[in-house]
């Protein structure tokens, strides 16, 4: 056998650790992406500095994908072929997910320079 596919201490926890995660993935996406889409829109409290943000608009753009997508499929499967696979949405779930990773890092970048702000002053 050779050396590559010989298990040493690193592979085995790193399979073990991707395991664990991909176990417990979509336990911990639910909350997840509730908590992304309420920072989307509390980032709009300083609606200025929210546009300037780069993660925040690029969050905005990935909740944008997921809707139109959802959007999409629902509009084809109302009006044309309603044998629609689930797996057509599985974009959509991808790009929430990243909006609300985005969103929520977006919305603690703001916190943070809203309280840089606060204390120069």
């Amino acid at each position: 056998m050779s050396e590559l596919f010989q298990l040493n201490r690193a592979n085995t926890a790193s399979y073990r650790l991707r395991e664990t995660i991909m176990r417990y993935f979509e336990f911990a996406r639910i909350p997840m992406l509730i908590i992304g889409l309420i920072t989307a829109f509390g980032c709009l409290i300083d609606w200025r500095a929210a546009m300037l943000n780069p993660a925040y608009v690029l969050g905005i753009a990935m909740w944008a994908l997921a809707a139109s997508r959802i959007f999409v499929i629902a509009l084809l499967d109302a009006t044309f072929v309603p044998s629609s696979n689930p797996l057509y949405l599985a974009p959509a779930g991808f790009a929430a997910t990243a909006g609300a990773i985005l969103s929520i890092a977006a919305w603690m970048q703001l916190r943070r320079a809203a309280h840089a702000r606060v204390v120069q002053k």
